[in-house]
């Protein structure tokens, strides 16, 4: 068997088991939220992480236990355009996070949009579409665990 690797696919198997896809609010003021893609994948070998970035970009964290005998965790991941653009790259090999791959792609859309301009211009629809995107996306996140307690 002489196939080629395939690292779309190779990589919705990492982000399916291993990574997290979502959309990460901040509020900065009592009247304004922050949207934001984010993707990362976390695991104990840096070779994964050190693959991702050298075939998508991103940056690489070292989280340290603060337990003596853990090994570090190195985490990879992408924010905003760069994480909505490995998201469409690899959106037809993800299987099991494929709403929030959905759900992201549909928010960097929204932002993209109205680029630039200050949040007290961008009509409030617009808000509560990014607002309900987000909640889809947390309680998709919320489900997966009620599923995974009942396994």
């Amino acid at each position: 068997m002489n196939e080629k690797f395939n690292i779309e696919s190779w990589v919705g198997g990492i982000i399916d088991g291993e990574g997290w896809v979502g959309i990460i609010k901040t509020t900065a003021r009592r009247d304004n939220a922050y949207y934001r893609v984010g993707v990362q994948v976390c695991n104990v070998n840096p070779l994964m992480a050190l693959t991702l970035q050298k075939h998508f970009g991103g940056s690489i964290d070292i989280i340290r236990s603060k337990k003596k005998n853990e090994r570090p965790i190195f985490r990879w991941y992408l924010n905003d355009s760069k994480a909505t653009a490995f998201l469409l790259k690899i959106e037809g090999s993800v299987v099991c996070k494929k709403e929030e791959v959905f759900f992201a792609i549909e928010l960097q859309g929204i932002c993209d949009r109205f680029k630039g301009q200050h949040y007290k211009n961008i009509p409030n629809v617009i808000a509560v579409a990014k607002e309900a995107l987000y909640l889809k996306c947390k309680e998709l996140k919320h489900k997966e665990w009620i599923n995974a307690q009942n396994i």
